[in-house]
C-alpha cells in the first residue's frame, strides 16, 4: 500500500515538473520574462521612492493612480475586453473599422469624464484629491486606457516581440523618469512623481499608436461600430467598475478610514505582492490567444487541460513567491511600511485566485456573456467595499482578509459556471 501511495506521489510530482520544464519554452516563459523587467523595474523604484517620500505622500501618488485606472477603464468603455475576440473573429477591414469607432468612443468619454472633473470639482473632495490631480488622473488614464487597448490587441494576436517593447517602455521607462525627476526635484517630491508618470505614459503612447499603426489599417468610424461598442460596454461597465476596485480603488476607502500612512504602508506591501501577477499576467496572456482559436473551432477539451495546466504551475509558483516576499524583510523593508506575514499570505494568494479567475473568464468573453460576469463583479465588489466601510478597519489584516475572500468567491464562481458550461457544450458535440 505504501509503495502504491508513494508511486503515485511520484507520478504526481514527476507531472507537475514535466509540465513545468514544457512552459520554459512556451509563450508564458516569454511573457513572464518580459513582465518581471516591467515589474522588477518599477519595484525597485517604489522601494527608492518610498525611501524619498513620506508614507502621507506616497498614499497621495497612490490616490491618483487609483483614479487614472478608474478614468482608464471608463475612457475604453469596455474595448479592452472587446478587442480580444474581435480581432479573431472580424476581417481585417471590419477590424480596422472597428479600432477607428473606438477613438471616436475614447474623446467621447475622455471629454465627458474632463468636464465632470472640471464643473463638480469641489464634489468630488471626498476622494481626497485636489481639482490639479483629478485633471492629471483623467489625462493619464485615457493615455493608460488606449495603451491598454493596443496590448490586448497583439496580446491576441500572439505579437510578443512589439508587447515585450510596448511593456518595457510603459513600466521600466515610466518609473526610471519618475525617479530622476523626483531626485532633482526632491523639495516637490510628489509634482515630479506624477509628472513622471505622465511623461513616461505619453511616450509610451506615442510608441503603442506607432507599433499598431504597421498593423492595423485605419479605416472611416462607422456608426454602427460606435454604436456596438457603448452596447458592449454599457454590458461589461459592471466589470470595469469592479476591476478598477479590485486593482486599487479600494485605496480610496482605506485611505479615508485608516489614514494615508496606513495606505502607503498597505500600497507598498500591495506593490511587492503584485510581483506575482509577472506570472499571473503571463499565463493570461499566453491564454487569450489560444483559447479564442480552441473555442472557436470547438476544441473544450485542449482549453480544460490548457487551463488546468497553468493553474497547477501557478499554485507551486504562488507558495514559492509567498515565502520569498515574507523572508524580504529580513534582507529590507522600508521604515515606516511594516506589514505583518499575515497580510502578506493573505495578499499573496488574492493574486492566485485573480489567475484563476482570469483564466476561465476567458470563456465568458468569447461567448459574448460578460454582462453575467460583469454584474457578478459588482455584486460581490460592493459586499467587498461595504465589508471594509462598516466594520471600519483598524488592521491591514482585515483589509487583507476581505481582499483575499473577494478574489476567492469570483475565482469559485467563474470555475463553477464555466466548468457546467463547458460540460453542455461537450455533450452537445457528442
Amino acid at each position: 500500500m505504501r509503495e502504491k501511495l508513494r508511486a503515485k506521489e511520484r507520478t504526481v510530482f514527476g507531472n507537475l515538473i514535466h509540465q513545468m520544464s514544457r512552459l520554459v519554452d512556451s509563450p508564458v516563459a516569454k511573457y513572464s520574462t518580459v513582465n518581471g523587467v516591467t515589474k522588477l523595474v518599477p519595484i525597485l523604484v517604489s522601494i527608492v521612492l518610498a525611501s524619498l517620500l513620506a508614507p502621507s505622500e506616497y498614499g497621495l501618488v497612490a490616490l491618483v493612480v487609483v483614479v487614472s485606472s478608474v478614468f482608464s477603464s471608463l475612457t475604453n468603455y469596455g474595448f479592452g475586453v472587446m478587442v480580444a475576440r474581435e480581432s479573431h473573429v472580424r476581417t481585417k477591414q471590419e477590424f480596422g473599422e472597428l479600432m477607428s469607432s473606438s477613438w471616436v468612443v475614447s474623446f467621447i468619454m475622455f471629454s465627458l469624464l474632463l468636464s465632470v472633473v472640471m464643473l463638480f470639482r469641489q464634489s468630488l473632495g471626498w476622494v481626497g484629491l485636489q481639482k490639479e490631480w483629478l485633471v492629471c488622473g483623467v489625462v493619464l488614464g485615457f493615455l493608460l486606457g488606449r495603451i491598454d487597448v493596443y496590448s490586448k490587441y497583439l496580446v491576441a494576436q500572439q505579437k510578443v516581440r512589439d508587447y515585450s517593447i510596448l511593456e518595457l517602455c510603459k513600466g521600466a521607462g515610466t518609473a526610471l523618469i519618475s525617479v530622476v525627476l523626483v531626485y532633482a526635484f526632491l523639495d516637490h517630491a510628489v509634482l515630479a512623481r506624477i509628472t513622471g508618470l505622465l511623461v513616461g505614459t505619453a511616450v509610451a503612447f506615442v510608441l503603442a499608436h506607432y507599433i499598431v499603426r504597421k498593423r492595423i489599417v485605419y479605416l472611416r468610424p462607422t456608426k454602427t461600430n460606435i454604436n456596438q461598442i457603448f452596447s458592449y460596454g454599457t454590458k461589461v461597465l459592471p466589470q470595469a467598475i469592479a476591476n478598477w476596485i479590485k486593482l486599487g480603488a479600494d485605496k480610496v476607502v482605506i485611505g479615508s478610514l485608516i489614514g494615508l500612512e496606513a495606505l502607503g504602508a498597505y500600497s507598498f506591501t500591495f506593490s511587492v505582492c503584485a510581483m506575482f501577477m509577472v506570472f499571473g499576467v503571463a499565463f493570461n496572456n499566453a491564454f487569450i490567444g489560444p483559447s479564442m482559436s480552441m473555442y472557436k473551432s470547438g476544441d473544450v477539451e485542449g482549453v480544460a487541460n490548457l487551463r488546468s495546466r497553468y493553474i497547477a504551475v501557478a499554485t507551486v509558483l504562488v507558495i514559492a513567491c509567498s515565502f520569498g516576499v515574507m523572508l524580504l524583510p529580513l534582507v529590507y523593508w522600508p521604515e515606516g511600511y511594516t506589514t505583518s506575514r499575515t497580510a502578506i499570505g493573505l495578499l499573496m494568494f488574492s493574486f492566485w485566485a485573480q489567475v484563476i479567475y482570469l483564466l476561465y473568464a476567458k470563456y465568458f468573453i468569447f461567448s459574448l456573456k460578460m454582462s453575467e460576469l460583469s454584474y457578478v463583479n459588482l455584486s460581490a465588489t460592493v459586499v467587498y467595499v461595504l465589508g471594509l466601510i462598516l466594520v471600519k478597519p483598524g488592521e491591514l489584516e482585515y483589509v487583507a482578509i476581505c481582499f483575499f475572500s473577494y478574489n476567492c468567491f469570483l475565482a469559485i464562481y467563474a470555475m463553477v459556471r464555466v466548468t457546467y458550461e463547458e460540460k453542455k457544450l461537450v455533450r452537445v458535440e457528442v
